[in-house]
């Protein structure tokens, strides 16, 4: 074999070893924070699935206002900043931010560019 053919050999013996980078592994385009506004905040019940599977119903109204039922009732405010969509909890729960992403008939929540919460009807 001649110098150039092993030269060759060895570059695709490495690329074959290179992880690839598939669609599933790019990074998802976030909606706008409007888009997910007039999605999720139209005061109607979202069955809310955390990606450690835990759910429960959650809801948005159009004021900032909302109500989680996870076991328990308790009023929720959100925000908007920028593409992130934060919802205010209470003292016990805290904050919890997300960008999204359309899914079927709701929305995925990215945290940190990992799913973390997921809504749908």
């Amino acid at each position: 074999m001649s110098q150039l053919s092993l030269a060759h050999l060895s570059v695709l013996l490495l690329a074959m070893q290179a992880p690839s980078v598939t669609a599933a592994d790019a990074a998802p385009t976030y909606l706008t924070g409007a888009d997910v506004v007039s999605g999720l905040a139209d005061g109607q019940a979202w069955t809310m699935k955390n990606s450690d599977g835990r759910s429960g119903s959650i809801r948005f109204n159009t004021d900032g206002t909302g109500a989680i039922e996870s076991p328990i009732k308790r009023n929720i405010r959100w925000t908007i900043d920028g593409n992130t969509f934060c919802m205010r909890m209470g003292f016990m729960l805290g904050t919890r931010c997300f960008q999204a992403t359309r899914s079927g008939n709701g929305f995925q929540g990215y945290t940190k560019g990992k799913p973390s919460v997921k809504f749908t009807r």
